[in-house]
């Protein structure tokens, strides 16, 4: 398993919007990651629970993404723990859409 990059201020200074930040952590998973950092995971799981948000999730179905945005929502829907299972719906719609 290949380690979890560390976030700071930073490596994210350019990720000021939840859109930002999906697409380069989709590049990251484009690249070889497996895991994200905790703080971004939850960024990144509570982003998807928003209506608008999650509608132009799906613009990253589209060009050669499907296989890595698979892997990033299915990353996300595990990560979304008791008691708050409720959060991985989105990101399961997400991967239903892409798998479809």
């Amino acid at each position: 398993m290949k380690p979890t990059r560390p976030s700071s201020p930073a490596s994210h200074a350019s990720t000021g919007t939840p859109t930002a930040l999906l697409e380069t952590e989709i590049r990251d998973f484009r690249a070889g990651a497996t895991e994200l950092a905790h703080d971004i995971t939850a960024r990144l799981i509570f982003g998807l629970n928003d209506e608008w948000a999650r509608d132009h999730r799906l613009e990253h179905i589209e060009d050669d993404n499907p296989p890595y945005a698979r892997r990033l929502w299915a990353f996300l829907a595990r990560r979304a723990i008791p008691p708050y299972e409720a959060t991985a719906v989105p990101a399961l719609t997400l991967l239903a859409a892409a798998a479809w």
